[in-house]
């Protein structure tokens, strides 16, 4: 899921901002999860293609670190990276499939939370 939020209002009598949710289906690679020397999953193996073809390396190496984490650990990980010379954030969150309850319903209260 990709979210904007317009940094002005939506008209000159109403201060309130647009927000846009973009939400695609994923195309995953069939062969299925590719263990790394640490025993960590290669994100590559398991990836959406699209999303393998848009994002950066760095991009690709920061998400790779997030799912590095959710396989060390239990519970949700939650990290939020500040794109340089530009107002844009992005918050990165990854979790084990069934590990967490009610996602979209506390991406609100996340937004508040680092101030977006």
């Amino acid at each position: 899921m990709e979210t904007y939020r317009s940094t002005g209002a939506i008209s000159s009598t109403v201060s309130q901002q647009l927000r846009c949710y973009f939400v695609a289906r994923c195309v995953f690679p069939p062969a299925g999860p590719v263990k790394n020397a640490d025993g960590l999953t290669d994100i590559r193996s398991v990836s959406d293609a699209a999303f393998l073809d848009k994002a950066s390396d760095h991009t690709i190496d920061i998400y790779q670190e997030v799912m590095n984490e959710v396989e060390r650990r239990s519970g949700p990980v939650i990290e939020m990276f500040e794109v340089e010379e530009s107002r844009e954030r992005r918050i990165v969150i990854g979790f084990k499939m069934g590990g967490t309850h009610k996602f979209f319903s506390a991406m609100s209260d996340l937004y508040h939370f680092y101030g977006l």
